[in-house]
């Protein structure tokens, strides 16, 4: 490591002592773990530039302390430090509002003793004004457990990044695991099994969340809606996510939009379910723009299996949506309640959807497939689409077109997209491109 002050602790004593040593320096600290280390009281705040390197040896918070607080300038990294029974009732793990970067760590909430969710806050509200700190987790894990109301909590007023994180089976009676009120981007994330009353995975306050080549899977929200997310008065972007068999109490079984921009590229959400509207997406008075997505097997008992859009601006562009199911419109339920900017429809297939291929308000249809012939459609019945493909990669599922498909070449070129959701050139050898999220590829 490239510090001038090093020390090798196997006690929490010797770790306290290098964090103050660390605070009193002008050059940055190493600490190498050479034990387990149980802190049987708080350490002290990091004000210092803190390397710790755990070498795979874990830190034991007793479940009576804070195991590391970050204060105004400080710097903490953790390189490869596991952590267990970090949080009780209200107290939390990791606090910051410096910079705090994880690597290669692990948090456990199975221990035993642990009474409450494992939890980073990410800079402090209170007091004003709020200090927003730098976190950033780099391949972690975080495991929970459902049984006991366990799991991780992430509140976000800083800037938070996450790249090849793991978070599963976090269960809260209130929250869910990640909550943002400032900027939050994750990549090739994996989010599976958690469980919050609001929201199974991440809630978006007027804040901004970018989420690259994630997977969410079989997450649920127990009393309202957004089985994985929750975008309230956001921005939120998804480039190649999968969202599969995640849930909702309420509305919105992968994604309830309130007020927000929710924007989808080259996208799946399969299998998702909701108790009341939006068994994929449920948006309310939102503008959602929905590119090169398929949309399939997603069920509502009420209305939009694929997706329930009550007012704001809806656009589909290229949009697969199939094999949905609602009582009423089950691949769309559209209602504008005087709020409506406009809703649109382009280059997209709807087909095979239970309970209607679109039902509600629609402001233009522009070369679109729609199988039982609702709204000005282009072309009605049989998309003729392949089974379904689910790369080895595990980047999203998609239906090809079949040869002879009534999709191929018959997009409207003035709003076709320049490739489609495997990331093929649009139009392919032709000169027009396919309706719907894939473009067929004519053999040489």
């Amino acid at each position: 490591m490239d510090s001038q002050i090093c020390f090798s602790i196997v006690s929490a004593g010797e770790l306290a002592d290098a964090i103050h040593s660390a605070n009193d320096s002008e050059n940055a600290t190493a600490i190498q773990l050479r034990a387990d280390i149980t802190i049987s009281e708080d350490l002290p705040v990091i004000a210092g530039d803190l390397t710790i390197a755990g070498n795979g040896y874990t830190i034991d918070g007793n479940g009576i302390s804070t195991t590391f607080e970050v204060g105004e300038g400080g710097s903490l990294n953790l390189i490869y430090v596991k952590f267990i029974n970090c949080k009780q009732d209200t107290i939390t793990a990791i606090s910051s509002v410096g910079e705090l970067h994880l690597t290669n760590c692990a948090i456990d909430c199975h221990s035993v003793g642990s009474k409450g969710s494992i939890t980073i806050y990410n800079s402090f509200k209170y007091p004003a004004p709020i200090i927003r700190g730098d976190l950033s987790l780099s391949n972690c894990t975080f495991l929970g457990d459902p049984k006991r109301n366990l799991g991780v909590f992430i509140e976000n007023l800083g800037k938070l990044s996450l790249a090849y994180c793991t978070f599963d089976k976090s269960s809260s009676g209130s929250s869910c695991v990640i909550f943002s009120m400032h900027d939050l981007t994750a990549t090739h994330c994996a989010f599976a099994n958690n469980t919050g009353a609001g929201a199974g995975v991440a809630i978006c306050n007027e804040s901004s969340v970018t989420l690259n080549d994630c997977v969410f899977v079989n997450n649920a929200a127990t009393e309202w809606g957004g089985g994985a997310l929750f975008n309230d008065k956001g921005d939120m972007s998804l480039n190649r996510c999968s969202l599969l068999d995640n849930s909702a109490a309420r509305g919105g079984g992968a994604i309830v939009n309130h007020k927000g921009e929710l924007k989808l590229e080259n996208c799946s959400l399969m299998g998702n379910s909701a108790k009341r509207s939006g068994g994929a997406i449920a948006s309310f008075r939102g503008a959602n723009i929905i590119t090169n997505c398929t949309i399939s097997e997603n069920r509502a008992e009420e209305e939009g299996g694929g997706l329930s859009a009550f007012g704001g601006d809806v656009r589909l562009t290229h949009v697969t949506m199939v094999n949905n199911s609602a009582e009423s419109g089950g691949g769309v339920h559209a209602m504008d309640e005087g709020y409506s900017r406009g809703i649109g429809l382009r280059n997209s297939i709807l087909a095979g959807n239970q309970g209607g291929d679109y039902v509600g308000c629609l402001d233009y249809s522009v070369g679109n497939l729609i199988g039982d012939g609702s709204c000005d459609h282009a072309i009605s019945g049989d998309p003729m689409l392949g089974d379904l493909v689910e790369p080895d990669d595990g980047s999203p599922a998609y239906y090809p077109p079949l040869p002879g498909s009534p999709t191929i070449d018959a997009a409207h070129n003035h709003f076709c997209a320049d490739s489609d959701q495997l990331g093929t050139r649009r139009p392919h050898k032709s000169f027009a491109g396919d309706i719907g999220a894939i473009e067929y590829v004519f053999d040489d």
